[in-house]
Order: C-alpha cells, then sequence, then structure tokens
C-alpha cells in the first residue's frame, strides 16, 4: 500500500549535501538534488545497525543508487566472490540480496539517485541480515523472478538472510596452473652406459630448478655411489647439493631430483643449448659417462623476468634490430588473457597488450629472464582464437630466441574447433542446381 511505502521512505535515512565521497580516481560525485534532512525527533528513532556478535560484517559502503527512474535492468552494488551479491533494482526501487538459488528484495523502496549505506551482515553459519541505511530491512520474495510488475510476497524469514554462500562458503578457487612438466629425455642409454641407463630433464619443483634423473641398473651387479659433475655452461648451472642415488640392485630403478643452482662457470651458448653432464658409479666401475642434458627454456627461466612496464619497454627501445628474431605457430592460437596464467607459471610474464590497427589482431608483450641474467623480450601477434601465432624476440642473447619459441609453443594451444554447424556445413559438399526447362 502507498501509506506503507510512504512510511518506509520516512524511516529511510538520507545524507544532504553535494559533497564528493572518496579520492582519487575512484570518486564518484553526488548528485546535485540533495534529499530532505531529517528532523532530530526521527533521527533519534531510526534504529542503528547493531549486528549480532556471532555476525561477521562482510561489506559496508556507502553506494549511490545511480539511476534514473526509468532505467531498467538491475545493478551490481557488490559481490563476494562466489555467486553472493547485493543489487539495486530500478523497476521497482528495491535493494536486494541475491546468490545462487534466491533473491530477496527490501519491502522498503528507496529514492533512486540519492546516496543510501549498504551493508549485508552474515555469520558463520550464512545467517544474516541485509542493512539499508542504518536498519536491517525486512525482505520480499517475487511473484515471478522475470517479472517484478507482478508483485511480491512476504519473505518467510522476515529480515533474516540465509544463503549457503556465506564466510568461507566459496567454492575454492581454481588451482594456479602448475609449472611446466619436465620433458624426458634419454640421456644415457644402456649401451654406451655399460648397462647404466639414464633418463629425465629439467623441472621446477616448488619454484627450485631441479634437474630430474632416473636411474635404471641394467647390470648383473649393485650399482650405488653415485657422483655428477656438470661442465662450464652459458646459463652456469651446477648441482647445488650432492647426488642422492640409493643402491641399485640388478634390475630396479630410482628416480632423483638434483637441486640446481646458478654458482657454476660461465662459457658460450651451445646450439642448441646442452648441459654437459660427466656420472659415475666408482665403486663398481671407474668408468665415468658423459651425457648432454637438453635445455627446455620454460623451467630454466627465473622470477626476475617479471620487471616493471617502464624497465621492459626502455629495454625493447635499447636492443638493436639486428637483434630481433622471429618465428610463426601457424597450427597454435594466442590469447593474452587465458595465456598469462600459463605463462607465468613458466616466469614468462605478460606487460601489455594492445589491438593492432585495421584488424582485428592483438599484439601482446611478454618478459622472461635467462640464467644468469640474459633478458628476453618477446612480441607475440595474434588474432584471439584464430590459429597462426607470429613471435618476434629481443635480446642481448638473441641465440636463445629459437628455445624461447619452442618453450612459447609448447604452453600454446591449437585453436578451439569451430561449431558442429561449421564443421556440418564444411563436410557437406555443395549441391549443384539443376536446370529448369
Amino acid at each position: 500500500p502507498a501509506a506503507s511505502r510512504e512510511a518506509c521512505r520516512a524511516r529511510a535515512g538520507r545524507p544532504s549535501g553535494t559533497e564528493e565521497v572518496g579520492e582519487g580516481p575512484s570518486r564518484l560525485p553526488s548528485v546535485a538534488r540533495a534529499a530532505p534532512r531529517r528532523s532530530r525527533a526521527s533521527r533519534a528513532s531510526a534504529p542503528t545497525m547493531r549486528p549480532a556478535a556471532r555476525h561477521a560484517l562482510l561489506l559496508a559502503l556507502a553506494v549511490l543508487a545511480a539511476c534514473a527512474s526509468g532505467q531498467q535492468g538491475e545493478q551490481v552494488v557488490a559481490t563476494f566472490g562466489c555467486h553472493l551479491s547485493i543489487l539495486w533494482s530500478p523497476s521497482v526501487s528495491r535493494f536486494a540480496v541475491a546468490d545462487a538459488s534466491q533473491r530477496l528484495y527490501t519491502r522498503c523502496e528507496f529514492e533512486a539517485s540519492m546516496w543510501h549505506h549498504v551493508a549485508l551482515a552474515l555469520g558463520p553459519d550464512g545467517t544474516g541480515a541485509l542493512y539499508v541505511d542504518g536498519v536491517a530491512r525486512a525482505l520480499d520474495v517475487p511473484v515471478n523472478a522475470s517479472d517484478l510488475s507482478q508483485g511480491f510476497t512476504p519473505h518467510a524469514g522476515g529480515a533474516e538472510v540465509r544463503t549457503a554462500y556465506g564466510p568461507n562458503k566459496c567454492a575454492a578457487a581454481p588451482p594456479a596452473p602448475a609449472a611446466p612438466a619436465a620433458a624426458r629425455h634419454v640421456l644415457l642409454d644402456s649401451g654406451k652406459g655399460q648397462g647404466l641407463q639414464i633418463t629425465g630433464g629439467l623441472a621446477r619443483h616448488g619454484g627450485q630448478l631441479v634437474m630430474e634423473l632416473t636411474f635404471s641398473n641394467g647390470t648383473a651387479g649393485a650399482l650405488d655411489g653415485f657422483a655428477v659433475k656438470f661442465n662450464k655452461n652459458f646459463f652456469q648451472l651446477a648441482p647445488a647439493q650432492p647426488l642422492a642415488v640409493p643402491a641399485l640392485a640388478p634390475g630396479q630403478a630410482a628416480t632423483t631430483a638434483l637441486p640446481l643452482g646458478t654458482a657454476g662457470q660461465p662459457a658460450p651458448l651451445t646450439s642448441p643449448p646442452v648441459l654437459q653432464v660427466a656420472i659415475n658409479s666408482p665403486r663398481q666401475n671407474p668408468s665415468v659417462h658423459y651425457f648432454n642434458c637438453p635445455v627446455d627454456l620454460a623451467p630454466v627461466l627465473m622470477p626476475e623476468g617479471n620487471m616493471p612496464k617502464d624497465q621492459f619497454l626502455q629495454m625493447w627501445r635499447s636492443i638493436p634490430d639486428a637483434n630481433e628474431r622471429t618465428a610463426s605457430l601457424p597450427d597454435k592460437a594466442f590469447a593474452s588473457e587465458a595465456m598469462a596464467p600459463r605463462l607465468a607459471a613458466a616466469n614468462m610474464f605478460v606487460m601489455a597488450s594492445r589491438p593492432l590497427p585495421g584488424g582485428d589482431q592483438v599484439a601482446t608483450y611478454v618478459a622472461a629472464m635467462a640464467p644468469p641474467s640474459a633478458a628476453l623480450l618477446l612480441e607475440v601477434t595474434a588474432a584471439p582464437g584464430r590459429p597462426g601465432v607470429k613471435l618476434a624476440v629481443k635480446s642481448q642473447v638473441p641465440d636463445l630466441a629459437p628455445a624461447l619459441f619452442q618453450a612459447v609453443s609448447a604452453l600454446s594451444r591449437p585453436p578451439p574447433p569451430p561449431p558442429r554447424a561449421a564443421r556440418a556445413a564444411a563436410a557437406t559438399p555443395p549441391t549443384q542446381a539443376k536446370r529448369v526447362s
């Protein structure tokens, strides 16, 4: 009834004046029309928001029901990270609290284009209330959620909000992309190893660069006491601790992760980049076995590659064009938003993206750093969702570009398949027109 709506409006406190709220770029100017000041008696009679001690205040903020009376559609005032929101509905001039299974509207109506203080207070069990202008508001349920003009019925819980998405009830965040798995290589075959076979590659375990090694004993006797040594290499990688491999009986195999550091001696970069490794089991066989471990760049890159954007731009401009290398990935697709977490897991960091004029292609700029301190600046050009990726790398060590191209290719994915209708149309041969005489 109109009388009850007027009573609701009389109880709703509104600040007066046209001051600005907030600071900086997020500052919101208030509307020119100020709300009438309430009398001292009405201000004293209005209850204040005093949630019970068991309630945990999720959010309290001053918000403007920033929509003219004629605007359509509900506006999100605040979200709580998992299916729980405060809404403003201009068509009925009400605030609402909504989750994945319900939508509850304030019984009172509020004047649009005015500032209101809105807070949702919930306890650990997901029970609480919606406060507007300091008052816990009684709630209604719409007769038809898709057509609010059909009216409302009182909420059985009165002013109580009960939700399954209260504090600590959010669905767990999706796990961050894992660091690239180690590419497995046969490093020493049993023929050259006189019955000893070693497979493995480089990987990261919890941020630590390691060389994963699997030893298989194909000899007639036990093997133990393994020792390892690295030759000088461009990345200055060397074992950070002694090799730990258990004694292997004939036919047994064991896997270990050898932590690596950057305390080795420098050397020119090999093409392709490899680590030259010597290993033996001196108690049983005095022979020393030598092998090359390919350097897959994705696990080798360092977190220090996440540089400030102005530093990236300065370095890009300072590296001569003669140090630029390019490549194409015709069968891969690239979208910066989707690829950014995968790249970051391999210590490749998106600096910026910009659309290119004259089409739908986007240029994405990525920074990386290989040990000991070789910066790699990458430009990726692609149309999101379409095959065809162009790569350009600028570096003071341009010979690392092929390894970086290989790493980006391994992290990129093929473009999504076309819709079923498009595939069916492409598979259907065109029909020939018949002559009508």
